[in-house]
């Protein structure tokens, strides 16, 4: 049964014309938290006496609906792709020619190129260099045509040099640290909604970040035969390469079976890539997650606006309605009320601060009265 947190694996988010949530898919209760607070799918588990447990019956967890605005999911890749929120931590070990080979824009270019990994006689370095016959560096034999040969000569350093050269070990961390990784992590549903459209009530909205994950589990799912033979190869063509390597047999090695790995694994990339610009988008400027949780949308509090603040003037002579206190004091007040007053924090937050200022005034002041002592 599938832990809260786990992997979405179907690349459905709902099953069916009644749009019943696929409970293996981006929408999943399962893997995210219950829709409905302190009630599982099936109903067997209902109430607070029950929360903290997980049904047996249906795998979903008796516990707030919060839990579907904080949780995330995990899609496990069957090829590695190159995280790109991280990728100043590879830029430090290799500088040059890094971003034309990992950005599945140039993948045809790369491929045409002659481009291999050379490491430097103290081993201290890596580089990416175009003759194969290089005095300066000891090359990997592996012609790098994408971003999988690219991981795969980098596998073959740390496999091979790990805790023998400085460099074996930095290019280990990029692995140990994600940056090179077979995970997806996937946004709590909450901050990616489906929505029904106003016009067509049978038709769906979904967010563009939704679509580039299912995009990810399509991919899955075409390559999925061949996951078993991934494993298998990679370890012959390792051997491949540690015995032209130390043998010195000057033969580069240009196999049609990792050419095609990296065709795939430039798709892994493009779609993971669009993830990150698309959840950018979601969390920055004006309209982003982030900032129109800081302050209300509308105009009367935006200080550029409304305020200019005269330098003379000292923070307590600045006076502010209690009605924008409650916004911007939303956090004080939350600690008030979860260790002051002792109130559990799912019902604070459901019952109390959701609520509009003219609803808990009273509370409010006693919260002032509290903060001013």
């Amino acid at each position: 049964m599938q832990s809260l947190g786990g992997y979405v694996t179907s690349p459905k988010m709902f099953i069916g014309r009644n749009n019943i949530i696929d409970e293996d898919g981006l929408m999943s209760q399962r893997i995210f938290g219950p829709i409905s607070s302190y009630k599982c799918l099936c109903g067997k588990l209902s109430m607070s006496l029950d929360r903290g447990k997980i049904c047996p019956n249906c795998g979903v967890i008796c516990e707030s609906k919060n839990l579907r605005v904080k949780t995330f999911g995990k899609i496990k890749l069957i090829f590695p792709i190159i995280h790109i929120n991280k990728i100043t931590k590879l830029k430090k070990i290799l500088k040059n020619k890094v971003e034309k080979i990992i950005d599945p824009i140039f993948s045809d270019s790369t491929r045409s190129e002659k481009l291999y990994l050379g490491l430097t006689p103290k081993g201290d370095n890596i580089k990416i260099i175009e003759d194969f016959h290089d005095k300066k560096h000891y090359v990997i034999p592996l012609r790098i045509t994408g971003i999988y040969s690219f991981v795969l000569c980098l596998k073959y350093i740390v496999n091979n040099f790990k805790g023998q050269i400085s460099i074996a070990d930095e290019i280990s961390n990029l692995f140990d640290n994600n940056v090179i990784s077979n995970i997806m992590m996937v946004l709590p549903p909450e901050i990616r909604p489906v929505v029904s459209d106003p016009k067509k009530p049978t038709t769906l909205r979904v967010t563009p970040v939704n679509k580039h994950y299912t995009s990810l589990l399509q991919l899955n799912k075409s390559f999925s035969m061949i996951k078993s033979n991934i494993e298998i190869d990679e370890e012959n063509w390792l051997k491949m390469i540690d015995v032209n390597f130390r043998e010195q047999l000057n033969e580069e090695i240009v196999e049609l079976g990792i050419i095609e790995y990296d065709e795939i694994t430039s798709r892994y990339q493009y779609y993971s890539n669009l993830v990150y610009e698309t959840v950018y988008e979601l969390i920055s400027k004006k309209k982003g997650f982030i900032r129109s949780l800081i302050l209300s949308k509308t105009l009367e509090f935006s200080a550029r606006s409304v305020i200019r603040a005269e330098p003379g003037i000292e923070p307590y002579q600045i006076k502010v309605s209690k009605k924008i206190l409650y916004k911007l004091w939303r956090l004080h007040f939350i600690y008030y009320l979860t260790n002051i007053k002792e109130i559990d924090y799912d019902v604070c937050f459901e019952e109390i601060v959701s609520k509009d200022y003219e609803d808990v005034k009273n509370l409010f002041d006693e919260f002032l009265e509290w903060f001013c002592k």
